[in-house]
């Protein structure tokens, strides 16, 4: 903020989300588009809306990080546990071109987070990720509660040191005659 404070305890808008993955994304390689202010992603957005959010609403549609809700961004609602949960394996997701929810699904490990059954069933496998990676170590998880800007500081930084290496993506290439190859 302008005063150098960071409020860690103030909640976080999906507004504040779409900023902070977006900023990410840019710095790992994606680049804002050159229609990011002109050609609106989320239906509720217009050429007036802040400009920074326009640029970032771009880059994490584009790289499929953030849906939306019906094709809105609902910028100034809180975002749920849930939700940040499924935004932040999208992101690793697309950084690391690899599906976690099907990796670990794969996986057998004790499942510490107790209260999945309350996540919609779209955040569950998501939350699952991070279980299996001690992103979160919580016992409840709380989906549906709201996320403060400290807990998604906490929880971008596990992200981003987390080792998913044992995720990456696996396959054969097989030469079928010299001017064919079967990629599985």
């Amino acid at each position: 903020y302008a005063d150098g404070t960071f409020k860690p305890n103030k909640e976080l808008t999906r507004s504040d989300v779409v900023k902070l993955l977006g900023k990410y994304l840019v710095t790992e390689g994606h680049s804002i588009p050159e229609d990011a202010r002109t050609n609106m992603r989320f239906a509720d957005l217009t050429s007036k809306s802040n400009g920074e959010l326009l640029d970032y609403a771009a880059v994490v549609s584009d790289a499929g990080v953030f849906a939306g809700s019906n094709g809105k961004l609902l910028a100034g609602d809180r975002i749920t546990r849930e939700n940040m949960a499924i935004v932040l394996v999208r992101l690793v997701n697309t950084l690391k071109d690899v599906s976690l929810e099907e990796f670990v699904a794969g996986q057998s490990f004790t499942q510490e987070v107790k209260d999945l059954n309350v996540a919609k069933a779209e955040a569950r496998s998501a939350i699952n990720v991070l279980d299996f990676y001690d992103i979160t170590t919580a016992t409840n998880f709380l989906p549906k509660n709201t996320v403060t800007r400290g807990q998604f500081a906490s929880f971008l930084n596990n992200v981003i040191k987390a080792d998913f290496s044992g995720a990456a993506v696996t396959g054969t290439v097989k030469a079928i005659n010299n001017t064919t190859v079967e990629v599985t």
